[in-house]
């Protein structure tokens, strides 16, 4: 039951992919609200900068009425219709902080103008635009300032050159870095928030999801168990029919038969015990090597028997930690499945590489049709691409499901490709 006893690992599992993906929508949906409201508002300070430097632009360079005038009730109308072409009030004339300077056509410093900012005398504001003319800027900020070029009014005396209007954005840049942080911080207590509720209310929304597998998974179990019973039954009453009639086609069917359900029983209570965690693996130090070439031993005869050829390529030795009986099982598997369903007279290759990731062991053999569909619904339980030739062949339909498991349960993934007529079962451990 869900908050008693052990979870299962099929419940811890559930419950970490609901809180992850509940988390990456969340994320990308507040992280896109948060980017849209910054990139707005500093598209805005730049689009105020911009208007107040095109006026000072018109200007000339020289924005009439310093802090201690006003201008009469006549002039403030025309100044309001001006200004309103650029965004500005009359109030925000008198706010503008901006200096400029001449760059001659030869490029020497020309005249500077400093009376409208305190902060920056002729000299700074000298050296500053010589190292923007040197970079060959021509707009854009520069630390506090946004600037622009224009041709230098006539009157300077020397034709061809340009003037640099910076205008003091410090204040404006100081509120939008403020909004910016203030939005990350919110940004954040607001995940924090979101991963609390999130995880409280995990167990509530996943209770029937996992309350219906857990029965599922008792009625495999239990059902497993019951069927074993009569199987063995069955199979007991087939021997003493050999016995006292000899042996024929029909018993050994049913012998195959009770085989084949017997082997099927077995590998449901398998999975349902690597889903529940109750299956825990016997991990050591062993080479992974020896591992593949003892469980490949019996697929060579076999392959032969079915009119195919196995090739194993493995290093001398890949120590790895692992549990050799699971890891043996699922190239077992492997390898029944490759003989099953190579092309006659094919090659079946069993191939153990060792890397920084870890070890991947890879069965590959040719087919004669190219898979159809997602190829990673193979490793999903019963799942058949072909049930006609699956129930010629023999096969149960979850022994990948168990490669799969074994896997995971060894931190890695199970993963299938198909290139050229090869098809390509890979287990990462």
């Amino acid at each position: 039951m869900i908050g008693r006893g052990k979870r299962s690992g099929f419940t811890q599992r559930l419950r970490r992919r609901f809180i992850v993906g509940a988390m990456a929508a969340v994320t990308l949906v507040l992280a896109a609200i948060i980017a849209a409201i910054n990139v707005a508002s500093y598209l805005s300070v730049c689009q105020q900068a911009d208007g107040r430097l095109a006026y000072i632009a018109s200007c000339e360079g020289l924005v009439p009425y310093a802090s201690g005038e006003k201008p009469g009730k006549d002039r403030e109308r025309e100044l309001k219709s001006d200004l309103a072409k650029y965004g500005l009030s009359v109030e925000m004339m008198f706010e503008l902080r901006y200096f400029t300077v001449v760059v001659n056509a030869d490029g020497s410093m020309g005249e500077a103008y400093t009376d409208r900012i305190a902060t920056v005398d002729e000299d700074e504001a000298r050296q500053l635009v010589q190292t923007l003319a040197q970079q060959g800027r021509t707009s854009g900020f520069s630390d506090a300032y946004r600037f622009c070029v224009v041709d230098a009014p006539s009157t300077s005396g020397d034709d061809g050159g340009r003037m640099y209007i910076l205008l003091d954005c410090g204040r404006d840049l100081s509120k939008f870095w403020g909004t910016f942080a203030m939005s990350l911080v919110v940004g954040v207590a607001g995940l924090l928030l979101v991963l609390l509720l999130v995880i409280m209310f995990s167990h509530i929304v996943l209770k029937p999801v996992v309350e219906s597998y857990e029965k599922q998974r008792r009625f495999v179990t239990d059902a497993s168990h019951e069927i074993k019973m009569p199987l063995a039954v069955i199979d007991a009453a087939n021997e003493v029919l050999k016995i006292e009639h000899g042996e024929d086609e029909w018993t050994e069917s049913i012998h195959e038969q009770v085989e084949r359900l017997s082997g099927l029983c077995e590998q449901l209570v398998m999975l349902s015990r690597m889903d529940e965690g109750g299956s825990r693996l016997n991990v050591r130090q062993v080479d992974i090597a020896e591992v593949v070439r003892e469980a490949a031993a019996p697929f060579e005869t076999l392959a032969g028997a079915r009119g195919k050829r196995l090739e194993v390529r493995a290093p001398g030795h890949l120590d790895y930690r692992a549990d050799p009986e699971a890891v043996a099982r699922a190239l077992g598997l492997l390898l029944d499945n490759a003989t099953r369903y190579a092309s006659e007279g094919s090659t079946i290759e069993l191939v153990a590489e060792g890397g920084v990731r870890g070890i991947v062991l890879s069965v590959s053999n040719p087919v004669d049709e190219a898979p159809e569909g997602d190829l990673n619904r193979l490793f999903e339980r019963f799942y058949r691409p072909d049930s006609s030739r699956s129930s010629s062949t023999g096969g149960s339909g979850i022994g990948l499901s168990i490669v799969r498991a074994i896997a995971e349960a060894h931190g890695g993934r199970a993963s299938v490709s198909y290139s050229k007529g090869i098809l390509t079962f890979s287990m990462r451990l």
